[in-house]
C-alpha cells in the first residue's frame, strides 16, 4: 500500500472513531509504529488531522491544497460574473482565498487594471500574464495567503475601486466567520475600497457557526452561484444580492 493510500485509510478510521491511538492504527493497518507515525505527521502537515500525545484526531479545518479543488465550477461561475463589476483602469483588491483566486483568469480581458492581492499563487499567475500586480507582504498562512501587521500596513496605504472577498461560512441569519488574521486586513481593505463584494457559493450557506465576526451588511454586494436562503435579502436591504448567471 502506497503512502497516499495508507493516509486515506487512516483518515477513514479517524473519521469513524473521532480519535484513535497510534497503537490502534498499527493493529488495524498492520504497519510498523514508525510508518504510521510518519503517515500521521504527513496528514498533520496538510492540516487534516491533529496530533496529541499518543494519538490523533480529525480536524474540521481544510488546508488550501484541499479547498482549491472543491466546488471549482461554482467558483469560476461567480468569478466570471464578478469581473463585470471591474472597469478598465480600476485598482482591484483580491483577498487570499481559493474562491477569489479564479478572478485572475476572469480579469485578463481588462485593460490597465492594477490588482492588489494577498494571494501568492494569484500574484504569480497575474505576473505571468503581464497584469500589473502588487503583492501585500507579510507572513504566509495556509500556503498561499499573506497576513499580519505588514500586510495590513500595506493595504492601509492604498485605495481600491473595488474589493473582492470570500469567507469560511455564512449561517442562516447572514452572519459569517473568518479567522482573526483574515478579519484584520479584511476590515482595512473594505475601508479603503469604494465597493466591497463577497463571493459565496451556495454550499457555504446555512452552516452552524460557533463564532461569528460580522454579517452580510458588511458587503455592498453578495454574489452566489445559486438561490439565496429565504429571508436574507429582506434582512439586509442595503446589500445587493446577485445570482451569477
Amino acid at each position: 500500500m502506497f503512502k497516499e493510500q495508507r493516509a486515506d485509510r487512516i483518515l477513514e478510521i479517524i473519521r469513524e472513531n473521532k480519535y484513535v491511538t497510534v497503537e490502534q492504527l498499527v493493529n488495524r493497518l498492520h504497519y510498523s509504529p514508525a510508518t504510521i507515525r510518519r503517515d500521521v505527521t504527513y496528514l498533520a502537515n496538510l492540516g487534516l488531522v491533529k496530533k496529541s500525545y499518543g494519538g490523533v484526531s480529525i480536524t474540521n479545518a481544510k488546508p488550501s491544497v484541499i479547498r482549491e479543488h472543491e466546488n471549482i465550477t461554482e467558483k469560476i461561475k461567480m468569478c466570471r460574473f464578478a469581473q463585470k463589476m471591474v472597469n478598465d483602469g480600476d485598482t482591484v483588491f483580491i483577498d487570499g482565498t481559493t474562491t477569489t483566486y479564479f478572478l485572475g483568469e476572469a480579469l485578463l480581458n481588462k485593460k490597465n487594471i492594477t490588482v492588489v492581492t494577498t494571494n501568492i499563487k494569484l500574484a504569480t499567475f497575474l505576473g505571468e500574464h503581464k497584469v500589473n500586480c502588487i503583492v501585500c507582504g507579510g507572513k504566509i498562512y495556509d500556503g498561499i495567503m499573506l497576513g499580519g501587521a505588514l500586510t495590513n500596513e500595506i493595504i492601509n496605504k492604498m485605495r481600491f475601486d473595488i474589493a473582492f472577498f470570500a469567507v469560511g461560512a455564512v449561517d442562516s441569519d447572514g452572519q459569517f466567520s473568518v479567522s482573526d488574521n483574515y478579519w484584520i486586513f479584511m476590515l482595512t481593505a473594505k475601508a479603503r475600497a469604494k465597493k466591497s463584494v463577497l463571493l459565496n457559493d451556495k454550499h457555504k450557506f446555512n452552516e452552524n457557526l460557533k463564532l461569528c465576526v460580522g454579517d452580510l451588511s458588511f458587503f455592498d454586494s453578495v454574489i452566489c452561484d445559486g438561490e439565496f436562503p429565504k429571508g436574507l435579502e429582506k434582512k439586509f436591504l442595503d446589500t445587493d444580492f446577485i445570482v451569477a448567471e
